[in-house]
């Protein structure tokens, strides 16, 4: 939206909105598996593409997992097909819009049993870690996490085990895609 529609958008307004996205419409464990390679960014060869008019359609510009990983109604593909025709002059592919909005419908079976049961976890507490720096080596010692609203406050405390010296480092962070409903 921000890119071709210039959309203007403030950081917080920004937040709120991924914040719902990702609570309302993400996917499921079991939905992203499959698909996890994409946003891993690890190399992976695409064996879930039907045919060859599929992967020319989707995948010549990106992995077919990308597509695979959001979800839309059947009228959303159309409008992302009839925008990429526009676009970028590519011819309409009602295939792969039927394909899609099939094998990645608004509404799944599975977002919604588990959204259903997906809360928030409370990460507050101290947690014994380690930490391996590029060119400085093994870390061991203690992350405190407080919970402040949906956000996350930490301090992480650590020792090199070769020569004893310290590091300690603050943050702040919010967890995307859990608890429901703002539970």
């Amino acid at each position: 939206m921000i890119l071709v529609n210039g959309v203007s958008l403030t950081p917080l307004e920004a937040r709120a909105i991924v914040k719902y996205l990702s609570t309302s419409h993400g996917l499921a464990p079991e939905e992203a598996k499959p698909v996890m390679y994409e946003v891993e960014r690890r190399i992976h060869t695409e064996t879930s593409i039907p045919n060859d008019n599929l992967a020319h359609a989707c995948a010549r510009c990106h992995t077919f997992a990308r597509a695979l990983s959001w979800r839309r109604s059947l009228d959303d593909w159309k409008q992302l097909a009839e925008m990429h025709t526009a676009r970028y002059k590519l011819p309409m592919n009602d295939e792969a819009v039927a394909f899609l909005a099939k094998s990645a419908p608004l509404h799944t079976r599975e977002w919604d049993a588990w959204s259903a049961r997906a809360r928030t976890p409370d990460l507050s507490g101290r947690w014994l870690v380690t930490a391996s720096l590029q060119g400085r080596g093994i870390y061991y010692g203690e992350l405190r996490v407080d919970s402040a609203g949906d956000e996350f406050n930490t301090d992480v405390h650590l020792t090199s085990v070769k020569d004893g010296s310290k590091i300690v480092r603050f943050g702040r962070g919010a967890i995307y895609g859990v608890g429901v409903d703002g539970a």
